[in-house]
């Protein structure tokens, strides 16, 4: 059975800074609102009171060797440096999706669990990302 362009990495792409850094099987995008407790005593039902949102991007991509991590990955986590990172995709009529934020690369890893081994990568992000399709 061949192997679908998704599961190769074929349909997603991470920069950071406008370098290619990884060609990804699987991603995900994520934007929460922190919230707060703000209860006053003998009330019947917990309130919250909204807070700051937070978000990040996820990303992995299957490896052949562990010899190390992708090239700039590993350098971006040790910098701590804030970078422009855009995150490419291709949808099933072949355009391009763009999502584009700023953030840290905050966590790297190389795993090899039962079957294929693969790389992660998050990047914990500095504000909203903006979207467009090409």
């Amino acid at each position: 059975m061949a192997a679908t362009s998704r599961l190769t990495g074929k349909l997603a792409s991470i920069y950071i800074n406008t370098v290619f850094k990884l060609d990804v099987y699987n991603w995900e995008w994520e934007v929460n609102a922190e919230v707060h407790p703000c209860s006053i005593k003998g009330e019947t039902f917990e309130r919250y009171s909204v807070g700051v949102g937070t978000g990040r991007i996820r990303a992995q991509r299957y490896i052949t060797t562990f010899t190390t991590m992708s090239p700039g990955v590993f350098d971006s986590i040790v910098n701590n440096a804030q970078a422009t990172v855009v995150l490419y995709l291709i949808d099933g009529n072949n355009s391009f999706s763009k999502l584009t934020a700023t953030g840290v690369v905050t966590r790297g890893s190389l795993s090899a669990p039962h079957a294929k081994a693969f790389e992660e990568i998050e990047v914990t992000l500095d504000g909203l990302p903006t979207y467009a399709g090409i």
